[in-house]
């Protein structure tokens, strides 16, 4: 299939976009992106692959740190949702059931300088 016609079927899935309120952040890189679509040396298909390879780039590229982050907010949502508490611990403390426990040195020794 040639990239024009591509480029058109894109476009016409991109389009309605504009007008959900979801996509209202991301408006004028969609207008930019409908732009290239309907460029006649556009190529909208290389430019949506360039922007998921980045995307990809991005969350591979994540910090430890942002990491434990992320454990942190699903050990909330454990805590909230499903009832299950965590707390910190250590090695010769009892421990009773419906907690996640965590040793509290491996969360401070976890990391190096540079935050990894």
């Amino acid at each position: 299939m040639p990239v024009h016609k591509r480029n058109e079927i894109l476009v016409r899935h991109l389009k309605p976009m504009l007008k959900d309120s979801r996509y209202r952040r991301i408006k004028s890189e969609l207008r930019r992106l409908l732009s290239t679509g309907r460029s006649a040396k556009g190529d909208l298909e290389a430019k949506l692959v360039d922007v998921r390879d980045l995307a990809l780039r991005v969350e591979q590229n994540a910090t430890e740190a942002q990491k434990l982050f992320e454990l942190l907010e699903l050990l909330e949502i454990l805590r909230y949702k499903l009832g299950l508490d965590s707390r910190f611990v250590n090695e010769t403390e009892r421990r009773i059931p419906g907690f996640i426990y965590m040793l509290e040195e491996h969360v401070e020794h976890g990391f190096n300088q540079a935050g990894e």
